[in-house]
């Protein structure tokens, strides 16, 4: 009440401890503070985050290893790739990186100058969704999922430089917080996942936790 908490616009609590940042971001909004942002690190609460947002009325929850991991996983250059067809047909994804020859071209070029027998379904820029037109460009850091013929796709790779290999396994070193949730994010891809930690107990927790 002192620090005029009910008059500020952003609350944001990021002490050491997860209980008073959920407690005060709590009681901050209850007071009148406009928007209140949390940090919450703790894996056993990485499962209630939306419980957080929905039920105690924190607007924002942030749990930094957790964002950390989903952030490593997104730069794995590992394709996730669905079959149609029985398999003669493919949705791929892709990212685009700074200074590739696709960065700020449009997709009526792309089409008509570079891959007539691709389609691109779907532009992903950042957390934004785009279903493109002839008139749309991809930019760096873009992911796309185009679609076409085994034999199309692996030209478009070839052109691009990228790699063909299926990411099958990670070697992750240190058991600590972002490699729990980094570890899980990779065990859903199915990507085969060893961790090396010097200390045995760490090492025991994590061998009894994930498959």
């Amino acid at each position: 009440m002192e620090a005029e908490v009910p008059k500020a616009d952003v609350f944001i609590a990021v002490t050491e401890k997860d209980e008073i940042n959920i407690i005060s971001s709590v009681i901050a909004k209850k007071l009148g503070a406009k928007y209140t942002i949390a940090r919450v690190r703790s894996t056993d609460y990485s499962s209630q985050l939306n419980f957080m947002t929905e039920s105690l009325g924190i607007d924002l929850v942030i749990n930094p290893e957790l964002e950390a991991a989903k952030n490593i996983k997104q730069n794995i250059e590992a394709l996730n790739v669905e079959n149609f067809l029985d398999g003669r047909l493919k949705l791929v994804e892709f990212r685009i990186d700074r200074g590739s020859p696709l960065d700020n071209i449009s997709l009526f070029d792309f089409k008509q100058k570079h891959f007539p027998n691709l389609l691109v379904c779907i532009i992903k820029r950042g957390e934004k969704v785009i279903i493109p037109s002839g008139n749309s460009h991809i930019r760096a850091n873009d992911r796309i999922y185009i679609t076409g013929s085994n034999n199309e796709i692996i030209k478009f790779q070839d052109a691009l430089g990228k790699d063909r290999r299926k990411i099958k396994s990670a070697f992750i070193i240190g058991a600590g917080i972002i490699t729990h949730y980094l570890a899980q994010e990779l065990l859903k891809d199915k990507i085969t996942v060893k961790i090396v930690e010097m200390n045995p107990e760490k090492a025991n927790k994590f061998s009894e936790y994930l498959p």
